[in-house]
């Protein structure tokens, strides 16, 4: 039984040294060249300040002051004048008729051309639009949506949001 127990030490021995062997000598696993070092993408903030085509509302003004300076909308007025708790902007919502979002905010724009609006910029598509103007020291910017509201339902009809403001 001696000679067996040695054998089979024997036997165990060379098979780890075996085992041993053929872990040494079998090649290291390839390993990826680190990547360059790519420099981080800088987040996007928001500006300080005003780019020179925005205006911030400083100044206070009246919801008499905006309905003085409001064009001819038409259309039925859904949400009346109302000033922002800061006094210094006023908010008014109407469903426009017209045939998309770009057909009334031209429409708005011939508007502000004639109470005397300069600097008229319009913009967007069927669904979407928005129309900017100023006055002296008033500015006026009008976003028009279609909607699926019953009360102002696309395509006939869309909701003109108007912000009415002093630099």
């Amino acid at each position: 039984m001696r000679i067996t127990l040695g054998i089979a030490a024997l036997a165990m021995c060379i098979a780890v040294a075996a085992c041993k062997e053929k872990q040494q000598a079998a090649p290291a696993p390839a390993t990826k060249p680190a990547a360059p070092a790519q420099p981080a993408t800088p987040k996007p903030s928001l500006p300080s300040e005003p780019t020179p085509t925005e205006t911030k509302p400083t100044q206070p003004i009246s919801v008499n002051e905006a309905k003085a300076a409001l064009p001819e909308v038409g259309g039925t007025e859904v949400i009346g004048l109302k000033q922002t708790s800061d006094q210094r902007q006023v908010h008014g919502t109407w469903c426009l008729d017209g045939t998309g979002a770009d057909d009334v905010a031209k429409e708005l724009g011939h508007s502000l051309a004639q109470a005397k609006y300069t600097g008229i910029a319009i913009r967007g598509d069927a669904r979407k639009a928005g129309v900017t103007a100023e006055r002296g020291e008033i500015r006026f910017s009008m976003v028009v949506s279609a909607s699926s509201a019953a009360v102002c339902a696309a395509p006939a009809h869309y909701f003109a949001s108007a912000t009415i403001f002093k630099p």
